[in-house]
């Protein structure tokens, strides 16, 4: 399905009925990412919608540079022309970064799932994210590599243009002080081992973030939805439900 948002066409899929739950993919991702997840949540009495954000899969690059703000400004509209108004949500790396962006900015959040989230900016983050694809494909094994491979997009296409200077905006921003203003009821699910968003940034986010929880799942890296999809789809659940 396509939607044009603020001159953006934007690809996204819906499955199911009832509430919804929004998943939003991270950087150099697309809604292919979540194809592992998705038979363990398909019997939830929610209606799933997966998008591609600006920039990656099937949807429309910006053509100037985007902010995280920007990003939940271009979500608020979507859910607007999609009469969505208590979405949870549910967002990976960059894409729980941008969730954060929206609960920051807009009212209405009913719940928000945390995967492994960006919003805590460290010194090397740009070079770690940049390294995100080689890391992901030499320490994974096969059985991740597989999704990853069909989900990410080529270096040269993450690169090009506008996105090269979004992701440089992105990764600059760095969101610790204001978590405390999260009102939402919020689940933090992180890989123990995650070597791009460290356990470290969990922490940090369970202080900020007054009504959270957090689950740690052991030897898992930071996809934890695609090594253990079982797993967090339980914890999914009975945090939903």
């Amino acid at each position: 399905m396509n939607i044009s948002i603020k001159g953006l066409n934007i690809n996204f899929e819906v499955y199911g009925r009832g509430e919804q739950i929004v998943f939003l993919h991270g950087w150099g991702a697309n809604l292919q990412i979540w194809e592992s997840l998705k038979p363990y949540l398909a019997a939830l009495p929610f209606q799933m919608i997966f998008l591609d954000l600006p920039g990656f899969g099937e949807s429309s690059v910006p053509a100037t540079p985007f902010s995280s703000r920007d990003y939940a400004a271009l979500l608020n509209q979507f859910f607007k022309e999609l009469e969505i108004e208590s979405p949870i949500l549910l967002g990976h790396s960059v894409g729980g970064k941008i969730a954060l962006a929206y609960a920051l900015e807009y009212n209405g959040v009913k719940k928000m799932i945390l995967i492994d989230s960006a919003g805590i900016r460290r010194r090397d983050i740009l070079t770690q994210t940049k390294l995100l694809m080689s890391k992901a494909f030499s320490n994974s094994p096969e059985f991740i590599k597989k999704p990853l491979a069909k989900s990410f997009q080529s270096e040269d296409y993450r690169a090009a243009g506008p996105m090269k200077a979004t992701m440089a905006i992105i990764v600059e921003e760095d969101l610790r002080t204001k978590l405390s203003n999260i009102a939402a009821p919020t689940l933090l699910i992180w890989g123990e081992e995650d070597p791009e968003t460290p356990i470290r940034d969990a922490a940090i986010m369970k202080r900020g973030i007054k009504n959270s929880v957090l689950k740690i799942i052991p030897q898992c890296g930071h996809f934890p939805f695609i090594e253990q999809p079982a797993l967090v789809a339980k914890l999914i659940s009975e945090f939903i439900l």
